[in-house]
């Protein structure tokens, strides 16, 4: 891995130094940061099973309880080491520990997928989990938790150790990690201040090396028409610094708005399209009728070979007072099925839906409704797709995104 990731992995053992010993002092119980090192430098890593057959036990010792076995030439994918052990992950899904010495290390092979799948990474243990299972078909993960203030300053809205895991397993698998900045609703007080704009681009460039990311994904709320020629400026000079170092600068942009898509284009290295809907009111997150009417205006001003297509692959359920539940897959067909509720197909928005009790209506993605988007990103040639969170989506959906791309 990358000096980059070093530093990170660095930052993260001083964040338990300074948790453990208060933030003045070291730590009550010394660290063995070797160690450590070595667990992260190995996650992700790409295994083959060298013996005829092994036992994959429940703990890093010969005693412990036995939970699988593991045959000559199976693939793995290393998640931990411990001594002389290795913690494992299984194609099925099955977790463990097998002895270091039945296991080669195999170079892992450069993805081959023929489009971009971008995938919005929220680090936790969900987001880990479709990391583990899904790394195969991802191209790149935008992790969540940086955020642009309004004084040039970027919070840092994460656990350490979780992001520090999450890139590690990520680089190992050859997955792109791409940080998702939020601009404030408000981006005038720093795109009108030439201080600020250097602090922000300063800042952002900082955070890129000390986690050891290969890029930035600027998501911005709104293009208000007074600031688009100064905001253009800026993105200008973040991708000129981001150029100079080998990094990418994708910028996430609403459809459907009065955007010059094509100015954007020819500083960024990707567009991301993104639905403006705010999910106020009940209906499909994401129409196929109306994506495929926009794609037809976009395309006509903005390179496709630069165009990632951002999708949902959530549900909200609407109440008939308040604000939407967002809810996942999983939470959608047990309340369906809570509910004796019907699904119901939305034949012009490609789009599942349903309504139960007193009023309530619930709308959702699942493999069949993407089904039909993806065969828009290949109508059009795009250069990919964004997956909006992982996690919330339909297990089935990665088989169907493997036939599409």
């Amino acid at each position: 891995m990358g000096k980059g990731i070093g530093i990170a992995i660095l930052s993260f053992i001083m964040y338990l130094t300074n948790l453990f010993g208060g933030g003045t002092g070291q730590p009550s119980t010394p660290m063995n940061v070797p160690s450590i090192q070595q667990s992260y430098s190995i996650l992700g890593q790409t295994g083959q099973v060298l013996a005829k057959q092994v036992t994959l036990r429940q703990a890093p010792q010969n005693e412990a309880e036995a939970i699988d076995s593991v045959r000559e030439r199976e693939q793995i994918i290393i998640l931990d080491q411990k001594e002389n052990w290795y913690k494992i992950r299984l194609k099925t899904g099955s977790e463990g520990w097998i002895p270091q010495y039945a296991v080669s290390i195999l170079p892992t092979n450069r993805k081959t997928n023929k489009k971009i799948v971008l995938g919005y990474y929220p680090v936790n243990d969900n987001g880990y989990q479709v990391l583990l299972g899904q790394a195969e078909h991802l191209t790149a993960i935008t992790p969540f938790g940086w955020r642009l203030n309004s004084y040039g300053q970027i919070d840092e809205l994460f656990d350490p150790q979780k992001m520090g895991q999450s890139l590690y397993f990520a680089g190992n698998q050859e997955i792109e990690t791409i940080a998702m900045i939020s601009f404030p609703e408000d981006s005038s007080r720093f795109i009108d201040n030439k201080y600020l704009q250097e602090t922000t681009i300063s800042n952002i460039l900082a955070t890129l090396e000390n986690w050891g990311l290969k890029g930035v994904m600027l998501e911005i709320p709104s293009t208000k028409e007074e600031n688009l020629t100064k905001l253009l400026h800026y993105v200008s000079a973040l991708a000129s610094q981001l150029s100079v170092n080998n990094m990418q600068i994708l910028v996430s942009l609403p459809w459907g708005e009065d955007v010059d898509y094509a100015a954007f284009s020819t500083e960024v290295d990707y567009v991301v399209l993104r639905n403006p809907n705010q999910y106020t009111n009940p209906g499909p997150l994401t129409s196929a009728l109306l994506l495929e009417e926009m794609l037809e205006e976009v395309v006509k001003t903005l390179p496709v070979n630069k165009t990632i297509l951002a999708l949902p692959n959530v549900g909200f359920d609407w109440s008939k007072t308040g604000n939407p539940s967002k809810l996942s897959h999983k939470e959608i067909l047990e309340l369906a099925a809570e509910q004796g509720a019907s699904i119901k197909w939305d034949a012009n928005a490609k789009s599942p839906y349903f309504h139960y009790g007193s009023g309530n209506e619930v709308w959702f993605e699942n493999r069949y409704s993407l089904n039909y988007k993806f065969d828009l990103i290949n109508k059009y040639d795009l250069a990919g797709v964004a997956l909006s969170e992982l996690g919330y989506e339909d297990p089935e959906i990665w088989r169907t995104l493997a036939k599409n791309f």
